[in-house]
Formats: structure tokens, C-alpha cells, sequence
């Protein structure tokens, strides 16, 4: 660190430079307050400052070059009475800025909590349904509730409203309010489950749940309406019970058997996220023996959720599940599988002869091949790293045996059937 010399008036050259600043600021502020022409600011030709437009209401703005004064400067100040303009005013007036610019102006939004002409007392089930939407559109978290209560007092609330209901109150964070509407509106509205509306909207439902952190809120639906068999560490995360009683029976109906397995799955990837690991992999056990599979996506989102975590126990339950399911993979899942099983590569060292190999300690792979195949590059891809093995294009840069540990510092061990 260099000290600078000070001046003879006792202040640094820092301090100097700061008062100079300051003196500029203050010439700003008071001449903006008296109107002037651009060619007061700078002679013709002067890049320093453009010009002062006035806004619709005659107020000074002093328009700079980009990015070479801060927003102090630039703020628009009345010239009445030292008024400020209102916030609608004042956005007004920028918008005629910008579109003077040849910049695209924000088109105004108008917000419409209901539908027009809608009435709860003479609406359709399909007047329901589109104001419902357009409730959870514009985030009215209590308007919502009091429509579909209308509607369900006339007997027109389907389970597909009852998902739009409970998926706006999840996605803002009320879970007391997708509570409320699960035990008013749920017995009805999702009734035995023997259409393929209401199992595809209570899968529907559960999926949102987890997604949004009220995984004991899926829970209790599940155990309370007998859409599966838990386990017991899976029922021990539900809390108290919203609803009254649980079922006495399990849903065996065809158009739920095929939404069963989806449910479980998304349920573990819900109790995942929350590092409940003992759970989930008892939720893994339910669905592999449910026997059902599902598609690649949502095995990939739960594996996902498994390798961001780093638990290879969990995830390696999942490809249990996964097999014994007859779940198809596909390139992402196997992606996904390598960077979860590599939590660390250490290099422990280069041997040139037999003689000279380091002793073994663990189970080995070793990559053989001929000259400049991509022997490197395949270590460097299965390890998911960028610079582990050195590669290049000339032939035979590697040159001696390269030794890599892998997970030699991670905290899971594999058993020793494995081994």
C-alpha cells in the first residue's frame, strides 16, 4: 500500500478529490432547480452532458450519457412550488420517455378478479372453473375460497377445481388455506376416486404439495382418503390430522391404480427434499412394490433431487425401484447416477513400471486402450470434472500410470458386500 502525499493544506489527495466531487454534486442541484437551455451545460459539440428534457409536467430532467453520472443526478425535480409527482405521474411520464427513445414501453395490465357478468348464485360448472382460474391468476388467496364454497354449496365443484383451489394456495405459501380447502371441499369434490378426473387431480394435488414444502399436508391426504399404505416412519411425519377420521379401506379403483405409483414417487422425492432419509427409501420400498412404473422424467426429477443432496444411499434405493419397476432410463438418468456415485476423485499418484504400483486398498477399474482413443476423457467425463486426467491431441502425452481415489474422502462408505 503506497501512502499519497499530503497537500499543504494539511488534507490528502483523496480528500481533495472528495470535496472537489461534492462541490460538483451542489452545482448540479442548484442550477437543475432553475431552468436552463442544453447549451448552458456544455458548448456545442460536448459529449459531457446531452441535454435537459422536460417531463409532461414541465419538470427538469438532466439526460446523461450512459452510465456516466449516478441516479442522484438524474431524478426529475418540479418546478411548482417544489412539488413531487405521483407514482402514476411519474410512471407516465417515463413511458413517454422511452417511447420518444424508440424503447418498448410496458403495456398496462388491466387486473380483473372475476370474470364478467360472473354471478356464484346463477354460474355454470364451466364459469366456476374459469373464475377460479382467473383468482389464482391475480393471487386472490381469499376470494378463491369463497367461490369455490359457492360452488360447492350448489354441487358444482369437481376435483379439477378443487386442484386449481389448493395448487394457487400452495404456490403462494398458505398452507393453513389449502388445508381449510382440503377438508371442506375434498370428501365431494374427489368423491371414490372411480373417474379419471378426480385420480388425476388428487395425483395433481400431491405433486404441488411436495413441491411447494407441505409434504405432511400430501401425507395426511394420502393416509385419510386410503389412496396408498404408508409405512409408519412415512405417517410419523404427518402431524396432526385435518381431516376427521381416515379411511377404512384402500382405493382399488382402476382409474386410480394407474396414478398409485406417480403419487408414491413424488411422495419420496417430497420427503427427500427434506433429508428424511430412512423415509424416503421406506416410500421407495411401497412404490417398488406397487409394481407400476413411471416415465423417465419423474424418475430423473427424483434422482435429481437425491445427487443435489448427495445421499448415494437414497439414490441407489431409487435405481432399485427404478429396475424393479421397469422404469426406462435414458442418457440424463445415467448422468445423473455417475455424478451422484463420484462425490470425490483425489490423485494419488503416477507410476512408470509394474515395480512401482501403489499397493491396493480398494477395488480397481483400470482404462486401457491404444494411443490418443480418449482414455482421459472418459475418466474426466465419468468422474464429472473438467481437468482430472490431463488430455491432449498429440499421442501418448500419458506416459505412467495414473492412480485416482474416488470417494476417499466422503462420509459414505459402501458395504462390504460390494466391495
Amino acid at each position: 500500500m503506497t501512502q499519497l502525499p499530503r497537500s499543504p493544506g494539511g488534507r490528502g489527495l483523496g480528500g481533495c478529490m472528495s470535496g472537489a466531487v461534492q462541490g460538483i454534486w451542489a452545482f448540479l442541484a442548484l442550477t437543475l432547480s432553475r431552468p436552463l437551455s442544453a447549451s448552458a451545460w456544455a458548448p456545442a459539440g460536448s459529449r459531457t452532458l446531452a441535454a435537459i428534457s422536460r417531463g409532461p409536467q414541465g419538470e427538469a430532467s438532466l439526460v446523461l450519457p450512459h452510465g456516466s453520472l449516478p441516479s442522484l443526478v438524474r431524478r426529475s425535480l418540479a418546478n411548482q412550488a417544489g412539488e413531487e409527482l405521483s407514482p402514476r405521474k411519474r410512471r407516465l411520464a417515463k413511458n413517454k420517455r422511452q417511447a420518444k427513445g424508440g424503447q418498448q414501453v410496458p403495456s398496462a395490465t388491466k387486473r380483473f378478479d372475476l370474470p364478467g357478468g360472473f354471478d356464484p348464485a346463477t354460474a355454470t360448472e364451466e364459469e366456476f372453473l374459469a373464475a377460479l382460474k382467473a383468482l389464482a391468476r391475480n393471487q386472490s388467496v381469499n376470494k378463491i375460497l369463497e367461490v369455490a364454497a359457492s360452488a360447492h354449496d350448489r354441487s358444482l365443484l369437481t376435483a379439477n377445481m378443487l386442484y386449481h383451489v389448493v395448487a394457487a394456495e400452495a404456490r403462494l405459501g398458505r398452507g393453513d388455506l389449502a388445508a381449510n380447502a382440503l377438508q371442506l371441499f375434498s370428501r365431494r369434490a374427489l368423491g371414490g376416486f372411480e373417474d379419471e378426473e378426480a385420480a388425476l387431480a388428487a395425483g395433481k394435488m400431491i405433486r404441488v404439495l411436495c413441491q411447494n414444502g407441505f409434504q405432511p399436508l400430501a401425507l395426511d391426504l394420502v393416509a385419510s382418503h386410503g389412496l396408498a399404505q404408508l409405512p409408519d416412519s412415512a405417517l410419523a411425519l404427518r402431524g396432526d390430522s385435518v381431516f376427521e377420521r381416515d379411511a377404512e379401506e384402500f382405493v382399488q379403483t382402476p382409474a386410480w391404480e394407474g396414478q398409485r405409483s406417480l403419487m408414491l414417487s413424488n411422495l419420496a422425492r417430497g420427503v427427500v427434499t427434506l433429508r428424511k432419509w430412512d423415509e424416503a427409501q421406506d416410500m421407495l420400498k411401497v412404490w417398488q412394490s406397487d409394481g407400476q412404473s413411471v416415465s423417465t422424467e419423474q424418475i430423473n426429477g427424483l434422482l435429481e433431487a437425491c445427487a443435489k443432496l448427495r445421499h448415494l444411499p437414497t439414490l441407489l434405493a431409487a435405481v432399485e425401484a427404478m429396475a424393479q419397476t421397469g422404469t426406462s432410463p435414458d442418457d440424463r438418468t445415467f448422468e445423473l447416477i455417475s455424478n451422484a456415485a463420484v462425490q470425490s476423485v483425489d490423485f494419488v499418484t503416477g507410476a512408470v513400471s509394474m515395480e512401482t504400483l501403489p499397493d491396493p486398498i480398494c477395488p480397481e477399474v483400470a482404462f486401457i486402450g491404444r494411443s490418443n482413443v480418449g482414455k482421459s476423457s472418459l475418466v474426466n467425463m465419468i468422474c464429472n470434472r473438467r481437468a482430472l486426467a490431463y488430455t491432449s491431441k498429440t499421442p501418448g502425452k500419458t506416459q505412467q500410470y495414473n492412480y485416482f481415489l474416488v470417494n476417499g474422502q466422503s462420509r459414505w462408505k459402501p458395504p462390504r458386500d460390494v466391495l
